[in-house]
């Protein structure tokens, strides 16, 4: 998929090493993380230098390693179901209650 297209979604990781992927979504961008192994040959987790995803609501980079995940909302991404990134708990949490969502997970745990 042609991520520029859907600029309020992109999800990207980039490595020490000056490498990078850049995702139409955290779904894929996390699919990714976990499975550096197949899909990123040589990198590892702590190759890893920054990851970024868009805050939902402000509809701006914030950092994907600490971010705060709500999934089985109604919100779909360009590809479907999405996990939806927020900066702060609170903004996750009114999100989950305004959407009726599933739940919302930590990153940082």
């Amino acid at each position: 998929m042609f991520v520029a297209k859907y600029p309020d979604w992109i999800a990207e990781v980039r490595f020490r090493d000056g490498g990078y992927a850049v995702f139409d979504g955290p779904k894929d961008l996390i699919k990714y993380l976990n499975d550096l192994k197949r899909y990123a040959p040589g990198h590892h987790q702590e190759d890893i230098e920054a990851i970024f995803v868009m805050d939902y609501y402000e509809v701006r980079p914030i950092d994907g390693s600490t971010a705060f995940y709500v999934e089985g909302s109604d919100v779909k991404g360009p590809m479907g179901a999405e996990f939806i990134p927020f900066e702060n708990e609170s903004d996750a949490r009114k999100f989950l209650k305004d959407t009726r969502a599933t739940k919302y997970s930590d990153s940082r745990k």
